[in-house]
């Protein structure tokens, strides 16, 4: 029976020295916020890019289903926190994107859904750059011949100029965690920050939609938490400010990320405070900015 609760959501992301992700904890926090700026979808492109031929209707609707294919396949939630960025980078950049020529001529794709196609080859990149083959599964989805997905993808890589290993909020959220716990003198932190690598494990993504406000306000206790749950909180809420905050998707991984961090700070860590606002001045991350974005997710999870 799969596991709902979001406390099988935080517990996944755990500290893991064997492996490392595509942005470790030894990357400049700087170098990474550079990278994120120049990659930042735009405000509305449902509107602007899309014509309404792709709402924001069909962008949850293709999360859900990213969300489902990471349960039954025990993905990493860092899959589908990538396929979605990467899903409203593609919409911001190519105009109309349902009217894709390889889907009109294609004898099977053509009777799928435009964008589930899309969105199927879009995650199936994202879960090869977070280290997970998912590329049979989207076949067998489309009952269709792997050539015509593999040009499918082709097409999708150069639209976005090969460019889909940028960091995500998710790994902002890491790189953030372990400089603020680089001091810390208690038996959570198992080695210095140059020696430690963290990745996502095995993550059970539970169904977003029903829990808000569990995820919102679970545990408020001020207790000081182990770097692994303040991680796996801070990802969670990337997760979820990806999917509900529509406001969000114009802004940069970088400033995703650090608004997670300081909404575990202010619930969690208080003391941790000074610190994250002189490792975003570091960064380069605007502080302000950060402040005024978890006002305003504040503000929307008390509608929720």
């Amino acid at each position: 029976m799969l596991k709902t609760s979001y406390e099988a959501y935080f517990e996944s992301y755990t500290p893991h020295i064997e492996n490392i992700q595509q942005y470790d904890v030894e990357s400049p926090l700087s170098y990474m916020v550079q990278l994120a700026n120049a990659q930042v979808p735009l405000h509305e492109y449902w509107v602007s890019k899309q014509f309404n031929y792709f709402n924001i209707e069909d962008r949850d609707n293709l999360i859900d289903w990213f969300e489902r294919v990471a349960v039954q396949k025990k993905l990493p939630g860092t899959a589908v926190v990538r396929a979605t960025y990467l899903l409203d980078l593609y919409y911001s950049k190519i105009p109309n994107a349902a009217k894709n020529i390889l889907i009109k001529q294609s004898q099977t794709l053509s009777k799928q859904w435009d964008h589930s196609v899309i969105g199927g080859c879009i995650f199936d990149i994202a879960s090869k750059v977070e280290g997970v083959k998912l590329f049979p599964a989207i076949i067998a989805c489309f009952k269709c011949p792997a050539q015509e997905l593999l040009e499918m993808q082709l097409q999708i890589l150069q639209s976005l100029n090969y460019n889909v290993t940028m960091p995500t909020g998710i790994d902002f959220v890491v790189a953030m965690s372990t400089n603020l716990y680089q001091n810390e003198t208690t038996p959570n932190i198992c080695s210095p920050l140059k020696q430690l690598k963290i990745i996502s494990q095995q993550i059970t993504v539970s169904p977003i939609n029903s829990d808000q406000d569990q995820i919102m306000n679970i545990n408020h206790k001020k207790e000081k938490l182990p770097m692994s749950k303040f991680i796996a909180k801070a990802a969670a809420r990337v997760s979820i400010f990806q999917k509900n905050q529509k406001f969000i998707i114009s802004v940069s991984q970088a400033t995703i990320g650090a608004a997670a961090v300081l909404q575990v700070i202010k619930a969690h860590r208080k003391d941790f405070i000074k610190q994250f606002a002189k490792l975003c001045y570091e960064g380069k991350i605007e502080f302000h900015e950060v402040q005024g974005i978890c006002q305003q997710l504040d503000s929307e999870s008390k509608v929720w």
